[in-house]
């Protein structure tokens, strides 16, 4: 009789992360495209990301170019952030502004950052930071064009909820690195839904 873990297709796939730490302590891309500051009735269009950031302090810090004129001065004070392809706003603290042939600027979002509202969810996706020493009760296949690997996953259940709790393809060597020199790395992905 074949076992599971010798035949991937058996087992089933591993939850996929959206965002992911390739090394331990890198800053997490959020969005990359086109934005928008808007300060004092004036908007000023560019290019640029949103990141989220541990280090000097665990916050979402985006950078902001643009090569747009711009007609008043621009400055430190508080100011709205639109992330034009996702359709989102929030206000933004502006730490660092530089005004010449490109304008460039970054800071920190300063309230939530919501993407998407009034839709019902079918679940929700949640990406667990140092979640060490934990080991899974199951099984989940990440499978690729020509290789496969078994990942640790543990599936709760109650009340109608189900969590199921995969670990990623980068999270032995991650939590090494973690016990060595400290720090954080994204670990696990949960999906928490309905049964």
């Amino acid at each position: 009789m074949e076992s599971l873990e010798s035949n991937p297709s058996n087992l089933p796939p591993a939850l996929r992360p959206i965002y992911t730490t390739p090394e331990i302590n890198q800053p997490i891309l959020l969005y990359k495209g086109s934005l928008e500051i808007t300060q004092s009735e004036q908007t000023i269009q560019g290019q640029g990301s949103v990141r989220f950031e541990w280090f000097p302090r665990a916050g979402i810090r985006f950078q902001f170019n643009s090569d747009h004129p711009i007609g008043s001065s621009v400055n430190l004070d508080p100011a709205k952030l639109k992330l034009v392809d996702a359709s989102a706003t929030t206000d933004i603290g502006l730490t660092n502004l530089g005004i010449g042939e490109i304008i460039s600027a970054s800071g920190w979002i300063e309230r939530q950052l919501g993407i998407g509202s009034d839709q019902n969810l079918a679940y929700v996706l949640c990406h667990i930071v140092n979640f060490h020493n934990c080991f899974g009760n199951q099984r989940a296949a990440l499978c690729s064009e020509s290789s496969w690997t078994l990942l640790e996953r543990h599936v709760l259940e109650a009340e109608g909820w189900q969590l199921t709790l995969d670990q990623l393809e980068t999270t032995a060597d991650h939590i090494k690195q973690l016990n060595d020199q400290g720090g954080f790395a994204i670990t696990h992905i949960a999906k928490l839904e309905t049964v």
